[in-house]
């Protein structure tokens, strides 16, 4: 499926790119997370009832960078990782959405949940409900 191939490609280079900014356990932490994705839950292009069939199809995510390039940039010395960690759920979100067709979504919530916890824990009052 092409939309898999472009959603991997995508997370790949997300993980090169928090490599580079010495950030190696929140990479392995997304690479988690993307695997547990990929095992819990089928995507497939036609479904005949897919998981979230409100929202099934809605979008195409042919180009991943194209909403998300701000992430990429290097004008700020720091990494914000609460910023890092809405839009790698946001996109996990929507690419779900769109192609799944079988699979459960609850250990998928609990890594993220998990991810919150430990690189954005400032924010965690609030960040599960505002990033997860």
């Amino acid at each position: 499926m092409v939309q898999t191939a472009n959603f991997d490609e995508y997370f790949e280079s997300v993980e090169e790119y928090l490599k580079t900014q010495k950030q190696r356990n929140l990479a392995k932490g997304i690479a988690k997370l993307l695997t547990i994705v990929h095992r819990d839950i089928t995507f497939e292009d036609d479904c005949v009832e897919p998981l979230f069939p409100a929202f099934y199809h809605k979008a195409d995510f042919r180009n991943w960078y194209s909403a998300t390039l701000h992430l990429f940039e290097d004008d700020t010395d720091t990494l914000d990782n609460c910023y890092f960690l809405e839009h790698i759920h946001d996109d996990i979100v929507h690419f779900s959405h769109n192609y799944a067709c079988t699979g459960n979504p609850n250990r998928i919530k609990y890594l993220k949940g998990r991810l919150t916890y430990k690189f954005c824990n400032h924010r965690f009052g609030n960040s599960m409900s505002t990033y997860f």
